[in-house]
């Protein structure tokens, strides 16, 4: 449908095509997953384009994990004792509609799709900078990498007991990458880093409440202002996929940044164009926030 020339005024200018009424997504009053209550949550997935919405209407409805109060979708994270993810501060659920996903994704990512009816998720997110650690590999003393945490995606439905233990072996990757590298692609497959526009069996496992182990690996390249991806992961025996974009800040005053923007933020249009306004500050060359503005703009 064409706007008319009020509405093309009206629109921002990270879509320009959309009629900017539909972007005054109001965020979920109530937080989850997180105890930063300045975190933006919302839902795309199943709520009506309006302005107004009734307060106890939150669309972000995501299962916790058992216990640890995680959401059940893909984390990033670092391995270790703790390995605690770096939760985000911003959570948008995408419906994952068919037709659209040839829009929103690229297509060596679609191409691996199964054929077949899966549940499937859809999400984009924002995190905070990622805390740095030691590799917990031997042979390796890195501290610029970190790992995909798909522990409470797997076992979203187990009870997380004392004596839990439990392991599988599903299909992941990264597609459309920007600041970041390959590593430890040497290993056995099952414990090897996360495959680069491929993917690969890993193995997925938790032992005695500890998240293991210690693969799915990719490496933030120094220097670059930004690092994001997209994430497949696919598991066959439960007939459940999720696709999962990320985008990281190279730095802490971007991270610093971000973080204002997002407090500052009550829809979904101010948020993309507050953490738009907030890169171009520092920062020259492409924007990650149209990438993300272009995934969602199909949705419309």
């Amino acid at each position: 449908m064409q706007m008319d020339q009020q509405q093309q005024e009206q629109a921002s200018f990270l879509f320009p095509n959309v009629d900017s009424a539909q972007l005054n997504l109001p965020k979920n009053k109530a937080v989850t997953g997180t105890f930063d209550s300045d975190c933006f949550q919302l839902s795309l997935a199943n709520i009506k384009h309006k302005e107004k919405r009734d307060a106890k209407e939150d669309p972000l409805d995501v299962p916790l994990f058992d216990l640890l109060g995680y959401h059940t979708f893909t984390h990033c994270g670092v391995y270790g004792e703790e390995y605690n993810p770096f939760v985000p501060i911003v959570v948008l659920r995408l419906p994952f509609v068919k037709e659209l996903i040839l829009l929103q994704l690229p297509k060596n990512l679609v191409e691996f799709l199964p054929e077949k009816d899966y549940a499937s998720d859809f999400y984009v997110m924002v995190h905070p900078y990622p805390e740095k650690h030691v590799c917990q590999h031997f042979v390796c003393d890195e501290t610029w990498e970190m790992n995909i945490v798909s522990h409470c995606w797997v076992f979203s439905s187990v009870e997380f007991t004392e004596g839990l233990d439990v392991q599988e072996i599903i299909q992941m990757g990264l597609f459309d990458t920007a600041g970041v590298a390959p590593t430890h692609q040497d290993f056995i497959q099952e414990l090897a880093g996360i495959p680069f526009e491929n993917i690969g069996p890993r193995v997925v496992g938790i032992h005695f409440q500890r998240f293991s182990p210690a693969n799915a690996q990719l490496l933030l390249k120094k220097g670059s202002p930004y690092h994001s991806f997209t994430c497949l992961l696919i598991h066959h025996e439960t007939k459940r996929l999720i696709i999962t974009h990320h985008l990281l800040p190279g730095d802490e005053t971007l991270a610093n940044e971000w973080r204002e923007a997002t407090k500052n933020s009550q829809t979904l249009k101010e948020l993309l164009e507050n953490l738009y306004r907030a890169y171009q500050k520092n920062n020259v060359g492409n924007n990650p926030i149209q990438k993300i503005a272009n995934i969602i703009t199909p949705t419309f």
